[in-house]
């Protein structure tokens, strides 16, 4: 009831909504069916973009559409931000799923590249997410937004930490916590 209510709120950008269900359903459905199945290679080599790009679009794209803010460098800049800081996590993740993702048909960097030519991969794109908070310091002209270099080192640890962990709370809490620790840490923004 409550999803209906706050959807009557912004129905004006349904499409909008309808659009980010569809990409999300694109990497999401395959999992719930829990048989191997082929899914087209480009799609699961991207697999840790695309799912950044949904969260990007959605709390970058969405507000903007619905705020009718023109989308301009600075919302390029976050957008590029969010879409990496979630791929990045994904990545982590994709590394523990290598072996089953394999089974299943589903081709990542992670199983894709050997263990150097990962963690290089790794370490590449948590240094263009570090670039992209030096950008959006700049382009927002505030330097709290510095604060975020804090997911870059914490990231690194975790994927260092991810070839010993295994158990469900190390990825559901510490991975995927350092989404909500960046939520955090713009608390200290100014609105």
């Amino acid at each position: 009831l409550f999803t209906l209510w706050y959807w009557w709120q912004i129905r004006e950008i349904s499409l909008f909504i309808f659009i980010s269900i569809v990409i999300n359903a694109s990497y999401t459905a395959p999992l719930l069916l829990n048989r191997p199945l082929r899914l087209p290679g480009f799609l699961t080599l991207i697999k840790s973009y695309l799912i950044g790009f949904v969260w990007a679009y959605v709390t970058v794209v969405l507000p903007m559409i619905y705020t009718e803010i023109q989308l301009d460098a600075n919302g390029v800049v976050l957008f590029v931000n969010r879409l990496l800081l979630v791929a990045i996590a994904t990545l982590i993740f994709d590394y523990r799923d290598k072996l089953k993702d394999f089974e299943f048909g589903v081709y990542t960097p992670a199983n894709k590249m050997n263990e150097n030519q990962f963690s290089l991969f790794f370490l590449l794109n948590t240094f263009i997410y570090f670039l992209s908070i030096l950008l959006l310091a700049y382009y927002f002209q505030n330097y709290l937004h510095l604060l975020q270099l804090l997911n870059c080192f914490i990231l690194f640890y975790l994927f260092q930490q991810s070839k010993k962990q295994n158990s469900d709370f190390f990825y559901l809490g510490w991975v995927d916590g350092v989404l909500i620790l960046s939520f955090l840490l713009s608390l200290f923004l100014p609105f």
